[in-house]
């Protein structure tokens, strides 16, 4: 399949943009908070606030997200959809039947 194929290739670099947009708003999200957090309170409240609460919360939701990024992109590395999000399975079954030949009877409901 030359589209499917097509798609993998040029979906490879999906994975280095979702995860430099990831910490691109992650880091402004951060500098926001951090600058929140210093306009509303003086300074060694600001820093206490910042180190005990918000650092390990901003954290864990960048650990939150990366790992939802993998999840997400977990089946264009085992290449298991298409372009129209079938799986392989079930683009192979659509493949045979377009070309005639024998597929089992449950795929044929599907078409």
């Amino acid at each position: 399949m030359v589209a499917a194929d097509l798609f993998f290739e040029l979906s490879q670099p999906w994975e280095s943009i979702a995860r430099k947009h990831i910490d691109k708003v992650w880091r402004a999200a951060s500098d926001f908070v951090d600058l929140v957090v210093a306009y509303i309170a003086d300074s060694s409240t600001a820093g206490s606030l910042k180190q005990d609460t918000f650092q390990p919360a901003m954290k864990e939701l960048l650990s939150e997200m990366r790992a939802k990024t993998t999840e997400l992109l977990l089946p264009h590395h085992l290449q298991l959809c298409t372009p129209l999000g079938l799986s392989a399975w079930l683009a192979a079954c659509f493949t045979d039947y377009c070309q005639g030949a024998h597929v089992g009877a449950d795929a044929r409901v599907l078409f």
